[in-house]
């Protein structure tokens, strides 16, 4: 296991309305040094003060801990607030710049990130570097050489002013894990196309997809028990990806708004290390509990370690399977296990 310190770069204040700030807190100690957008208040990109504090904090943190990564969130310049524009407008103007103020605020952005990857590789060579942006880079119709066939969205490049192919080209960054919290066919960011498009556009650099787990029951298309392990299908079979990263770790606890669901996706992940016997067991307990539809296109195989293997049982969840420890489950499910045992002691069925 891997230790990935997940950071977001530039939020000082959740909530300037709400929040309980210490007297020694660096908004208070450096409050030129901050812009105050919507509710929330940012380190001004634009500062070369702020740009190296946030830098030095990567480096005290690489070299006390021994972190495997530094994680950087998707929060660089703030999502766009409807009919408020960022308030940067001093800084851009004391920066004397020829560029746009687009390019400009871009040029801010690509800045701290090569001094970052470059802090970091400093203190500790084998510690990474990686980015979480949101999943559209930019669309088609602004870029139709290299934007993805998606629209509406914001985006990195064009409003969260954060050039990810840049970084990736030039190895400031080791791996890039986009969030991908959309279903198939969605009419703006679908699935399917920008998990194509980000293969095709990681420069060699690992690729982990942020999968949107949070989203479980959230609209028809995220009710579908077959939502998530499709994805994770989907992006095995796809070229240039690595692995994924699930969004967030309390869905795992919420099992009353996404245990369906999360089996599912633990289904799909640990499918390929089960055996023939196992099939074998999963048929059997399809013909017993008559689900309605054929043998189980999912299974898991759950390990607690503190138990004996011997103690492991199978039961089905619509059609998903989950072996798990028979104490682990409700009184009526260790009943209908006991059944399904004996029905499959004496009539076993052929799992061919």
């Amino acid at each position: 296991m891997e230790f990935h310190a997940w950071l977001n770069p530039y939020r000082a204040n959740f909530n300037v309305n709400t929040a309980s700030i210490a007297a020694n807190h660096i908004t208070r100690q450096k409050p030129e040094w901050f812009l105050t957008y919507g509710d929330k208040k940012y380190f001004d990109p634009g500062n070369r003060e702020a740009q190296l504090f946030v830098v030095n904090v990567v480096k005290d943190i690489v070299r006390r801990y021994n972190v495997d990564a530094i994680h950087m969130d998707d929060y660089f310049y703030s999502y766009r607030i409807p009919g408020k524009e960022f308030p940067d407008e001093l800084s851009f103007k004391n920066s004397g710049s020829k560029l746009t103020k687009d390019d400009w605020r871009r040029s801010n952005v690509d800045s701290i990130i090569w001094m970052l990857s470059t802090a970091i590789k400093k203190e500790n060579p084998k510690c990474q570097f990686g980015i979480s942006p949101f999943g559209v880079w930019r669309n088609e119709d602004k870029d139709p050489v290299n934007g993805s066939k998606t629209n509406g969205a914001q985006t990195n490049y064009d409003d969260l002013y954060a050039d990810i192919l840049l970084w990736l080209r030039n190895g400031w960054i080791d791996y890039v894990a986009p969030q991908l919290y959309w279903e198939f066919g969605h009419r703006i960011a679908p699935y399917e196309i920008l998990l194509d498009w980000w293969s095709k556009h990681t420069y060699g650099r690992n690729c982990y997809i942020g999968l949107g787990i949070y989203r479980a029951n959230s609209n028809s298309a995220w009710k579908d028990i077959t939502q998530l392990p499709r994805q994770i299908e989907s992006l095995r079979s796809t070229p240039n990806i690595q692995g994924m990263i699930f969004f967030s770790s309390r869905s795992f606890n919420n099992n009353t708004k996404s245990g369906d669901l999360i089996l599912a996706v633990l289904a799909a992940e640990c499918k390929a290390n089960l055996d023939k016997t196992m099939f074998q067991e999963a048929r059997a307990t399809a013909s017993v509990l008559k689900q309605g539809c054929p043998v189980a296109k999912y299974y898991v195989l759950v390990e607690y370690l503190d138990m004996p293997p011997e103690d492991c049982r199978l039961t089905a969840i619509d059609n998903v399977f989950l072996i798990r420890r028979a104490h682990r489950l409700p009184p009526d499910k260790r009943n209908v296990l006991s059944e399904v045992e004996k029905m499959h002691r004496d009539h076993p069925i052929d799992p061919n």
